[in-house]
């Protein structure tokens, strides 16, 4: 299988199930892209502060936190945080007021594998068309002055 030639992005897959983790890690590490993944929102909340990602894919429904609150607090660390929100449920998730912005992609499960790159490569240009954000945020200056200590 031919892959399509694109640019390698770090992207973070959050969902408990691990098999549709490690499904699209398969898909996107085809194309080159490095992918990490976390089953929880605590998880990909932790990640972001001490990583930077080119997108996060986030499943709405979490075992511990719905999408919305993880996507704020990932949003808390880097505003400008590409963020792909994959749910079953889109009817729900679309009806959300806090979900209706352009900071958010919204992709119906189940998807295909061409839906899903087409997705994380529009995502990833659209902000990437937008002035740089700032290096660290205050939130991941503050979790690596508390490592270093």
């Amino acid at each position: 299988m031919k892959t399509p030639a694109t640019p390698r992005w770090r992207i973070l897959v959050v969902d408990d199930d691990p098999l549709v983790c490690e499904s699209i890690r398969w898909i996107l590490s085809l194309d080159g892209h490095q992918i990490t993944a976390a089953l929880t929102g605590q998880s990909a909340i932790n990640q972001c502060q001490t990583a930077t990602f080119d997108a996060v894919i986030l499943d709405y429904k979490l075992p511990d936190m719905d999408g919305d609150l993880v996507a704020a607090n990932i949003k808390s660390i880097g505003p400008h945080q590409p963020i792909l929100i994959i749910t079953a449920y889109p009817e729900t998730v679309a009806s959300l007021a806090n979900l209706l912005t352009s900071q958010y992609t919204l992709i119906p499960k189940p998807f295909s594998m061409d839906e899903l790159r087409q997705a994380v490569s529009n995502t990833i240009t659209k902000r990437q068309s937008l002035p740089p954000p700032a290096q660290d945020t205050p939130a991941r200056q503050n979790h690596k002055n508390k490592s270093s200590v």
